[in-house]
């Protein structure tokens, strides 16, 4: 095959050719740098005009949140969002981090939710998803089955027609251990919530015939009793434990801003959170109402308190929006370790088989990926990649 003629030079058509290679070079360069180092290049002082001009591309990132590991260790289910570069979302999915083939990146949802979800929780045996998303009356919760991790292919709407604001706890033990009971809460009125139990089997739906307002409901490790938050008046609530066909209910906590309560691996002790003025506490009790311990306050706001696998630790996330920093302390409060310093991180989650601990973290100005920190007092690594699609795929 003969070799393209070389255009004159000076000819209308070499002038074109010239600059289209010269803006191809241009482009191909730019995506290069930003996949690369994408810090200098999008978010220093120095770089505005450059800034705008990169935010009128037609790219998209994927932004990674709401980590949930999978029951054999080896992949992460994340929330990931479309967003372009100057920072507003395109419609969300959930995605499967496939961590032992080379970190590939897999949707296995095609709702396009255009924002608003609150949560993400994986069963245990990892075939059930259950999503708390926004809409435009309330809330509602969203139950994926077959397959769960590897599909997602059905799916439940949890809320009854006449229920427009549902929610779950921010803990994976709003699973039965068996996978086969979720708990939720129901709005009944703007004040009152009544906690419900729904079946994945049976497809049936029961409340818990408590008659006081109640919420962030949890099972205990052998899911034979429930824990959760009752509200006795406006700031003001304890935490109750009872059976889990909702009988024998008795508090535990006094009367207070008490919420977020998640049982110890071995069932002995309950950990919640309290807030009284001017700061946030972190608690335990023991199941059965004896021995109150304090474990830490502090002035900031603290979210999502986790029990280590073997009970020995607690990850939580202390701070607020924009700067929020995942925090380490031993179940009896000796010892206590931040695991970031500097940034916005949040949604830590344990894998139970090494203590591996999952989260979102700050990449970018406006883009968060999933992390990993491989032990505690380790260093991170960021998991998912950073991925670009042209607007409209």
């Amino acid at each position: 095959m003969n070799p393209r003629p070389i255009p004159k030079k000076g000819s209308p058509r070499g002038k074109k050719k010239r600059g289209g290679g010269f803006w191809r070079f241009l482009f191909t360069l730019l995506l290069l740098a930003i996949l690369i180092t994408p810090n200098v290049l999008l978010f220093t002082p120095l770089n505005q005009p450059f800034k705008e001009f990169l935010y009128t591309l037609p790219l998209t990132v994927l932004q990674a949140e709401l980590p949930q590991w999978t029951s054999n260790g080896k992949g992460i289910l994340f929330l990931g969002s479309r967003v372009s570069l100057d920072g507003r979302k395109k419609g969300s999915d959930l995605y499967l981090l496939d961590l032992e083939g080379g970190g590939q990146v897999r949707p296995i949802t095609s709702r396009n939710w255009d924002g608003g979800v609150q949560r993400i929780c994986l069963s245990p045996d990892g075939r059930k998803i259950l999503v708390a998303h926004s809409v435009k009356n309330g809330s509602e919760l969203l139950l994926f089955t077959g397959g769960g991790e590897e599909t997602g292919t059905q799916m439940v709407r949890l809320n009854r027609s006449e229920q427009n604001r549902c929610e779950v706890a921010s803990s994976p033990q709003i699973w039965s251990p068996d996978s086969r009971v979720v708990l939720y809460h129901c709005g009944i009125s703007d004040k009152e919530n009544r906690v419900w139990q729904y079946d994945t089997i049976s497809h049936e739906r029961k409340m818990l015939p408590l008659n006081r307002s109640c919420s962030q409901a949890v099972f205990s490790p052998d899911g034979n009793h429930v824990a959760m938050e009752v509200s006795l008046g406006p700031a003001n609530s304890s935490i109750m434990t009872c059976t889990r066909d909702g009988q024998a209910l008795a508090p535990l906590t006094p009367e207070g801003d008490n919420h977020a309560p998640q049982w110890s691996p071995d069932g002995t002790r309950i950990l919640y959170v309290s807030r009284e003025i001017g700061n946030t506490h972190l608690r335990t009790i023991g199941a059965d109402g004896q021995d109150p311990q304090e474990l830490a306050a502090t002035p900031q706001v603290v979210q999502d308190p986790l029990w280590s696998p073997d009970g020995r630790k607690i990850l939580f996330q202390a701070g607020k929006k924009g700067d929020s920093q995942l925090v380490l302390i031993s179940s009896n409060g000796a010892q206590m370790e931040y695991l970031t310093r500097k940034g916005d991180y949040s949604h830590p989650a344990w894998q139970k088989l090494d203590s591996r601990i999952a989260y979102s973290g700050e990449d970018m100005e406006y883009f968060t990926r999933i992390a990993i920190l491989e032990a505690a007092g380790g260093r991170s690594r960021y998991a998912t990649p950073i991925l670009l699609y042209l607007r409209g795929e």
